[in-house]
Protein backbone atom coordinates (compact mmCIF):
# COMPACT_ATOMS: atom_id res chain seq x y z
CA UNK A 1 0.00 0.00 0.00
CA UNK A 2 3.11 2.19 1.10
CA UNK A 3 4.20 1.50 -2.52
CA UNK A 4 1.76 2.28 -4.55
CA UNK A 5 1.19 5.62 -2.22
CA UNK A 6 4.72 6.26 -3.38
CA UNK A 7 4.33 5.39 -6.86
CA UNK A 8 0.90 7.36 -7.51
CA UNK A 9 2.50 10.53 -5.31
CA UNK A 10 6.01 10.54 -7.96
CA UNK A 11 3.83 10.50 -10.86
CA UNK A 12 1.56 13.73 -9.31
CA UNK A 13 4.98 15.04 -8.80
CA UNK A 14 6.13 14.91 -12.46
CA UNK A 15 2.98 16.31 -14.22
CA UNK A 16 2.98 19.54 -12.67
CA UNK A 17 6.54 19.69 -13.72
CA UNK A 18 6.40 18.73 -17.30
CA UNK A 19 3.28 21.12 -17.67
CA UNK A 20 5.37 24.10 -15.87
CA UNK A 21 8.00 23.15 -18.85
CA UNK A 22 5.78 23.55 -21.38
CA UNK A 23 4.04 26.58 -20.31
CA UNK A 24 8.27 28.36 -19.97
CA UNK A 25 8.63 26.73 -23.40
CA UNK A 26 5.79 28.42 -24.72
CA UNK A 27 6.05 31.36 -23.23
CA UNK A 28 10.21 31.56 -24.47
CA UNK A 29 8.69 30.81 -27.88
CA UNK A 30 6.23 33.55 -27.88
CA UNK A 31 8.48 35.75 -26.96
CA UNK A 32 10.97 34.93 -29.44
CA UNK A 33 8.31 35.47 -32.26
CA UNK A 34 7.41 38.86 -30.61
CA UNK A 35 11.31 39.85 -31.09
CA UNK A 36 11.53 38.20 -34.82
CA UNK A 37 8.11 40.04 -36.30
CA UNK A 38 9.05 43.56 -34.41
CA UNK A 39 12.51 43.22 -35.64
CA UNK A 40 11.40 42.34 -38.98
CA UNK A 41 8.71 44.90 -38.77
CA UNK A 42 11.67 47.43 -38.30
CA UNK A 43 14.13 45.80 -41.07
CA UNK A 44 11.00 46.17 -43.83
CA UNK A 45 10.44 49.96 -42.08
CA UNK A 46 14.29 50.95 -42.81
CA UNK A 47 14.43 49.31 -46.34
CA UNK A 48 11.01 51.37 -47.00
CA UNK A 49 12.58 54.72 -45.86
CA UNK A 50 16.31 53.49 -47.66
CA UNK A 51 13.76 53.05 -51.09
CA UNK A 52 12.54 56.00 -50.42
CA UNK A 53 14.89 58.41 -50.16
CA UNK A 54 17.00 57.06 -53.24
CA UNK A 55 13.89 57.31 -55.25
CA UNK A 56 12.96 61.19 -53.87
CA UNK A 57 16.96 61.88 -54.77
CA UNK A 58 17.19 60.21 -58.23
CA UNK A 59 13.83 62.01 -58.88
CA UNK A 60 15.60 65.25 -57.57
CA UNK A 61 18.90 64.61 -60.00
CA UNK A 62 16.63 64.05 -63.30
CA UNK A 63 17.00 66.75 -65.46
CA UNK A 64 14.02 68.81 -67.46
CA UNK A 65 15.00 71.39 -69.42
CA UNK A 66 13.14 74.42 -70.66
CA UNK A 67 13.49 77.22 -73.55
CA UNK A 68 13.23 81.13 -72.19
CA UNK A 69 12.52 83.17 -74.79
CA UNK A 70 11.39 82.92 -78.86
CA UNK A 71 13.05 82.98 -82.55
CA UNK A 72 15.85 82.60 -83.66
CA UNK A 73 17.75 81.73 -80.58
CA UNK A 74 16.46 80.50 -76.79
CA UNK A 75 18.05 79.83 -73.64
CA UNK A 76 17.94 76.84 -72.19
CA UNK A 77 17.63 76.29 -68.29
CA UNK A 78 17.18 73.14 -66.61
CA UNK A 79 13.65 73.42 -64.25
CA UNK A 80 15.59 72.55 -61.23
CA UNK A 81 17.59 75.77 -60.25
CA UNK A 82 20.12 74.14 -58.60
CA UNK A 83 21.36 71.93 -61.52
CA UNK A 84 24.24 74.07 -64.23
CA UNK A 85 24.66 73.14 -67.60
CA UNK A 86 28.38 72.18 -68.28
CA UNK A 87 27.86 71.27 -71.83
CA UNK A 88 25.38 70.26 -74.56
CA UNK A 89 25.25 67.95 -77.43
CA UNK A 90 22.13 67.80 -80.04
CA UNK A 91 21.25 65.06 -82.32
CA UNK A 92 19.04 66.32 -85.47
CA UNK A 93 17.23 64.00 -87.75
CA UNK A 94 19.54 63.16 -90.16
CA UNK A 95 17.74 64.35 -93.09
CA UNK A 96 17.45 67.49 -91.42
CA UNK A 97 20.81 68.05 -90.39
CA UNK A 98 24.24 65.51 -90.71
CA UNK A 99 26.54 65.38 -87.58
CA UNK A 100 25.42 66.59 -83.93
CA UNK A 101 25.80 70.69 -82.63
CA UNK A 102 27.79 70.65 -79.36
CA UNK A 103 28.29 73.91 -76.93
CA UNK A 104 29.85 74.10 -73.91
CA UNK A 105 28.75 76.69 -70.91
CA UNK A 106 25.32 77.66 -70.87
CA UNK A 107 22.74 75.97 -72.75
CA UNK A 108 21.12 77.46 -75.54
CA UNK A 109 19.63 76.33 -79.18
CA UNK A 110 19.42 78.12 -82.14
CA UNK A 111 17.30 78.25 -85.44
CA UNK A 112 20.35 78.34 -87.33
CA UNK A 113 21.76 74.88 -86.49
CA UNK A 114 18.70 73.28 -88.08
CA UNK A 115 16.25 75.93 -90.33
CA UNK A 116 18.31 75.01 -93.69
CA UNK A 117 18.09 71.58 -93.76
CA UNK A 118 14.85 71.61 -92.28
CA UNK A 119 13.52 73.90 -95.15
CA UNK A 120 15.24 71.65 -97.76
CA UNK A 121 13.72 68.51 -95.62
CA UNK A 122 9.95 69.90 -96.03
CA UNK A 123 11.04 71.24 -99.84
CA UNK A 124 10.62 74.80 -98.90
CA UNK A 125 7.28 74.70 -97.61
CA UNK A 126 5.88 77.57 -95.18
CA UNK A 127 2.25 77.90 -93.78
CA UNK A 128 2.97 81.42 -92.88
CA UNK A 129 3.23 80.27 -89.04
CA UNK A 130 1.39 77.77 -87.78
CA UNK A 131 3.51 76.07 -85.46
CA UNK A 132 4.78 72.50 -85.96
CA UNK A 133 7.35 70.14 -84.05
CA UNK A 134 10.87 68.93 -84.78
CA UNK A 135 12.15 65.99 -82.41
CA UNK A 136 16.21 66.66 -81.23
CA UNK A 137 17.60 64.26 -79.06
CA UNK A 138 20.28 65.94 -76.33
CA UNK A 139 23.07 64.98 -74.09
CA UNK A 140 23.45 67.00 -71.24
CA UNK A 141 26.32 66.64 -68.38
CA UNK A 142 25.20 68.65 -65.34
CA UNK A 143 26.37 69.80 -62.08
CA UNK A 144 24.17 68.87 -59.10
CA UNK A 145 25.54 69.11 -55.14
CA UNK A 146 28.85 69.21 -56.22
CA UNK A 147 28.49 65.93 -58.78
CA UNK A 148 28.35 65.58 -62.57
CA UNK A 149 25.44 64.12 -64.05
CA UNK A 150 24.68 63.05 -67.57
CA UNK A 151 21.11 63.17 -68.99
CA UNK A 152 19.96 61.84 -72.14
CA UNK A 153 16.42 62.74 -73.90
CA UNK A 154 14.68 63.35 -76.79
CA UNK A 155 12.82 66.49 -76.57
CA UNK A 156 10.48 68.01 -79.52
CA UNK A 157 11.33 71.50 -80.38
CA UNK A 158 8.24 74.13 -81.49
CA UNK A 159 9.17 75.68 -84.42
CA UNK A 160 7.22 77.86 -86.86
CA UNK A 161 8.14 79.11 -90.70
CA UNK A 162 7.03 82.46 -92.43
CA UNK A 163 6.96 83.84 -95.38
CA UNK A 164 9.35 87.10 -95.80
CA UNK A 165 9.55 89.29 -98.60
CA UNK A 166 12.29 89.09 -101.42
CA UNK A 167 14.06 86.80 -98.40
CA UNK A 168 13.81 83.07 -97.85
CA UNK A 169 11.48 81.43 -95.37
CA UNK A 170 12.43 82.49 -91.75
CA UNK A 171 12.29 79.13 -88.61
CA UNK A 172 11.43 80.36 -85.51
CA UNK A 173 11.51 78.37 -82.50
CA UNK A 174 8.44 78.93 -80.56
CA UNK A 175 9.19 76.55 -77.58
CA UNK A 176 10.52 72.75 -76.06
CA UNK A 177 8.72 69.93 -74.62
CA UNK A 178 9.92 67.04 -72.97
CA UNK A 179 9.64 63.71 -75.25
CA UNK A 180 11.16 60.62 -73.85
CA UNK A 181 13.48 60.52 -70.70
CA UNK A 182 16.21 57.78 -71.18
CA UNK A 183 16.93 57.03 -74.28
CA UNK A 184 20.05 55.11 -74.28
CA UNK A 185 23.76 55.46 -76.38
CA UNK A 186 21.45 55.89 -79.78
CA UNK A 187 20.91 59.68 -79.84
CA UNK A 188 21.09 60.02 -83.48
CA UNK A 189 18.66 56.95 -84.17
CA UNK A 190 16.57 57.97 -81.76
CA UNK A 191 16.22 61.56 -83.55
CA UNK A 192 15.96 59.67 -86.63
CA UNK A 193 13.14 56.99 -85.38
CA UNK A 194 10.77 60.54 -84.12
CA UNK A 195 10.80 62.18 -88.00
CA UNK A 196 8.55 60.19 -89.77
CA UNK A 197 7.62 63.19 -91.79
CA UNK A 198 8.19 63.15 -95.72
CA UNK A 199 8.12 66.13 -97.84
Amino acid sequence: MNAEDGGVSAKRLKSPLRFGEIVGVASVVIAGLGLYVSYANHTRDQQAAIQSAHEEAAVHAVLVLRAEGQGASVRLEPANPDQVVQNQTFYFPSAVRRGPVQTTGEGRLEAAWFASGLKQALRGADDDGAEHDLPVAVRTDYVQDGEIHTDQALYRIGFSIHRRLLQGAEVRIEGLALGRRGIGPGLQAAADAAWPQKP
